[in-house]
């Protein structure tokens, strides 16, 4: 059968339950259902936010994570070039390059510069990176 809990014992529950006592201690404690306890907090606990707040928040979250993009995108371009200037690996710097590997050792073959070859790779490369920032 339903009751009626008058505010004041209400109230008294749920100070009691921030404080630290058991839900289900009280329940006994009190005669009423654990439930209607929990259903209490849930109601104490709803707050609305503003549509102001929800447009703030949000528009925070979109530039966060550009910010996150950029450092991203930056930290790979990094690892990219780290790679190019470490490696002596042709077929490598041409993967992260994004051209073909038969256009490096068809220069080689031909005129046998291998290395003024790679370092004018590694400066276009970088030079790339430059202005795409």
């Amino acid at each position: 059968m339903y009751k009626r809990i008058p505010v004041e014992i209400k109230n008294e529950v749920l100070q009691k339950v921030r404080n630290g006592e058991k839900v289900i201690d009280l329940a006994r404690l009190y005669g009423i259902g654990d439930k209607t306890i929990y259903q209490w907090l849930k109601e104490s606990v709803k707050q609305e936010v503003s549509i102001w707040e929800h447009r703030r928040i949000k528009a925070e979250n979109e530039e966060l994570k550009r910010i996150l993009g950029m450092v991203m995108l930056e930290l790979e371009r990094k690892k990219k070039v780290e790679i190019i200037n470490s490696s002596t690996n042709k077929k490598l710097i041409a993967k992260v390059a994004k051209i073909s590997h038969k256009n490096i050792y068809y220069k080689s073959r031909m005129e046998d510069k291998d290395f003024k070859l790679i370092e004018k790779l590694k400066q276009c490369i970088k030079t790339i990176h430059h202005m795409d920032i």
